[in-house]
């Protein structure tokens, strides 16, 4: 994903077998490490996954990277192996796009969406401010 035409994250995945895919690095630019960056790039694996019909997912950690095994936990990935330097991380993606974490950073995505719509309407000259984005302005502008 790029900003400004410079690199700030990317995902690179493999696939393993049929719908079964290895995630093999999920990365930002510590100056980018933001939740529009995190849920833009989140989208586009949620898009590879829909496209390749990713059906599950898993991923290596080691037990000293903390931040990766915060981030696989709250996104809902579990244990599933485990030794001395690292874990095996697994999730079903139906699990993840369902997991409430994940829904809030689209849902703000949706607020900021109907928050530009709302922007443009007023700059069009809507005096009411319609907020729902797909809503015929009640008085007509």
């Amino acid at each position: 994903m790029r900003r400004n035409d410079l690199l700030v994250a990317y995902a690179m995945l493999n696939q393993v077998s049929g719908s079964s895919w290895f995630v093999r690095g999920f990365n930002t630019h510590p100056e980018h490490r933001s939740a529009p960056v995190l849920r833009e790039l989140l989208e586009q694996v949620s898009e590879l996954a829909r496209r390749e019909s990713i059906t599950e997912l898993r991923s290596h950690v080691y037990k000293t990277n903390r931040l990766s095994m915060a981030f696989h936990r709250r996104l809902g990935f579990r244990v599933t192996k485990e030794n001395a330097k690292g874990v095996e991380f697994f999730a079903m993606v139906e699990d993840l796009a369902s997991n409430p974490a994940i829904e809030r950073m689209s849902y703000r995505r949706l607020r900021r969406r109907q928050a530009a719509a709302h922007v443009e309407r007023l700059a069009a000259g809507c005096a009411l401010g319609c907020f729902q984005p797909l809503m015929r302005c009640p008085i007509g502008n």
